[in-house]
Protein backbone atom coordinates (compact mmCIF):
# COMPACT_ATOMS: atom_id res chain seq x y z
CA UNK A 1 0.00 0.00 0.00
CA UNK A 2 2.93 2.72 1.03
CA UNK A 3 4.52 1.82 -2.83
CA UNK A 4 1.72 2.23 -4.54
CA UNK A 5 0.20 5.17 -2.93
CA UNK A 6 3.73 7.02 -3.21
CA UNK A 7 3.69 7.08 -7.05
CA UNK A 8 -0.27 8.60 -6.60
CA UNK A 9 0.94 11.11 -4.27
CA UNK A 10 -0.66 9.59 -0.86
CA UNK A 11 -0.36 11.48 2.24
CA UNK A 12 0.10 10.44 5.64
CA UNK A 13 -3.59 11.31 6.32
CA UNK A 14 -4.55 8.88 3.26
CA UNK A 15 -2.46 6.15 4.39
CA UNK A 16 -3.28 6.22 7.40
CA UNK A 17 -7.37 5.89 6.89
CA UNK A 18 -6.57 2.95 4.26
CA UNK A 19 -4.80 1.33 6.33
CA UNK A 20 -7.27 1.07 8.98
CA UNK A 21 -10.42 0.69 5.97
CA UNK A 22 -8.50 -1.75 4.20
CA UNK A 23 -7.12 -3.57 6.73
CA UNK A 24 -8.70 -2.40 9.92
CA UNK A 25 -5.69 -1.18 11.53
CA UNK A 26 -5.68 1.77 13.92
CA UNK A 27 -3.07 3.59 11.86
CA UNK A 28 -1.98 7.23 13.21
CA UNK A 29 -0.93 10.01 11.13
CA UNK A 30 2.76 10.16 12.85
CA UNK A 31 3.08 6.26 12.21
CA UNK A 32 1.56 6.61 8.24
CA UNK A 33 4.45 9.62 7.93
CA UNK A 34 6.82 7.08 9.33
CA UNK A 35 5.91 4.14 7.13
CA UNK A 36 6.43 7.03 4.38
CA UNK A 37 9.69 7.78 5.79
CA UNK A 38 11.27 4.96 6.02
CA UNK A 39 10.07 3.70 2.59
CA UNK A 40 11.88 6.30 1.05
CA UNK A 41 15.03 6.12 3.08
CA UNK A 42 15.37 2.61 1.73
CA UNK A 43 15.26 3.54 -1.91
CA UNK A 44 17.43 6.74 -2.09
CA UNK A 45 17.43 7.40 -6.14
CA UNK A 46 13.18 7.18 -5.70
CA UNK A 47 13.35 10.00 -2.29
CA UNK A 48 15.36 12.40 -4.83
CA UNK A 49 12.98 12.14 -7.94
CA UNK A 50 9.88 12.10 -5.40
CA UNK A 51 11.61 15.27 -3.68
CA UNK A 52 12.22 16.72 -6.88
CA UNK A 53 8.48 16.26 -8.18
CA UNK A 54 7.10 17.66 -5.22
CA UNK A 55 9.46 21.05 -5.27
CA UNK A 56 8.59 21.45 -9.12
CA UNK A 57 4.38 21.28 -7.98
CA UNK A 58 5.12 23.68 -4.92
CA UNK A 59 7.02 26.13 -7.29
CA UNK A 60 3.99 26.12 -9.79
CA UNK A 61 5.77 24.06 -12.67
CA UNK A 62 2.43 23.27 -15.26
CA UNK A 63 4.19 20.00 -16.70
CA UNK A 64 5.77 16.77 -16.59
CA UNK A 65 6.85 14.17 -18.95
CA UNK A 66 6.58 10.70 -19.85
CA UNK A 67 9.68 8.66 -20.22
CA UNK A 68 9.33 8.89 -23.65
CA UNK A 69 8.89 12.94 -23.88
CA UNK A 70 5.30 12.93 -24.00
CA UNK A 71 4.27 15.88 -22.30
CA UNK A 72 1.35 16.63 -19.98
CA UNK A 73 0.21 20.19 -18.86
CA UNK A 74 -0.80 20.01 -15.58
CA UNK A 75 -3.51 22.33 -13.56
CA UNK A 76 -2.09 25.16 -11.43
CA UNK A 77 -4.18 26.85 -8.77
CA UNK A 78 -3.89 29.12 -5.94
CA UNK A 79 -3.40 27.48 -2.23
CA UNK A 80 -1.62 28.50 0.63
CA UNK A 81 -1.39 32.12 -1.19
CA UNK A 82 0.47 30.88 -4.03
CA UNK A 83 0.34 29.10 -7.56
CA UNK A 84 0.99 25.01 -7.15
CA UNK A 85 0.46 22.10 -9.41
CA UNK A 86 -1.09 18.63 -8.77
CA UNK A 87 2.02 16.81 -7.14
CA UNK A 88 0.03 13.80 -7.55
CA UNK A 89 -0.19 13.92 -11.00
CA UNK A 90 3.52 14.97 -11.38
CA UNK A 91 4.54 11.54 -9.98
CA UNK A 92 2.00 9.77 -11.48
CA UNK A 93 2.57 10.96 -15.40
CA UNK A 94 5.99 9.51 -15.84
CA UNK A 95 5.23 6.13 -13.81
CA UNK A 96 1.66 5.65 -15.70
CA UNK A 97 2.09 7.98 -18.67
CA UNK A 98 5.67 5.76 -19.30
CA UNK A 99 3.88 2.51 -19.25
CA UNK A 100 0.88 3.49 -21.62
CA UNK A 101 3.37 3.83 -23.97
CA UNK A 102 5.25 1.41 -23.67
CA UNK A 103 1.53 -0.87 -23.84
CA UNK A 104 1.00 0.76 -27.20
CA UNK A 105 4.84 0.42 -28.08
CA UNK A 106 4.06 -3.45 -27.91
CA UNK A 107 0.77 -3.07 -29.49
CA UNK A 108 2.38 -1.27 -32.65
CA UNK A 109 5.46 -4.23 -32.79
CA UNK A 110 2.87 -7.26 -32.52
CA UNK A 111 1.63 -5.54 -35.31
CA UNK A 112 4.46 -5.09 -37.36
CA UNK A 113 5.88 -8.54 -36.65
CA UNK A 114 2.37 -10.43 -36.98
CA UNK A 115 3.82 -12.30 -39.77
CA UNK A 116 6.27 -14.45 -37.75
CA UNK A 117 3.86 -15.82 -35.82
CA UNK A 118 2.08 -18.86 -36.82
CA UNK A 119 -1.23 -18.94 -37.67
CA UNK A 120 -2.82 -15.92 -38.48
CA UNK A 121 -2.97 -13.75 -35.26
CA UNK A 122 -5.57 -10.55 -34.71
CA UNK A 123 -5.74 -8.41 -32.16
CA UNK A 124 -8.95 -8.34 -30.78
CA UNK A 125 -8.72 -6.29 -27.60
CA UNK A 126 -6.04 -4.10 -25.45
CA UNK A 127 -7.34 -3.92 -21.79
CA UNK A 128 -5.70 -1.82 -19.39
CA UNK A 129 -2.26 -3.72 -19.73
CA UNK A 130 -3.38 -6.87 -21.72
CA UNK A 131 -3.24 -7.69 -25.30
CA UNK A 132 -5.79 -9.96 -26.33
Amino acid sequence: MVSFGMLYGITANGLAWRVKNKFGVQTSKEDAQSLIDRFLDTYPALKQWYTAECRKADRGEDRTCALCGRLRLLDVERRFGKWRSQYQLGLNTPIQGSAGDGFKHAAALLWERRGECPGDPKVVNMIHDEIV
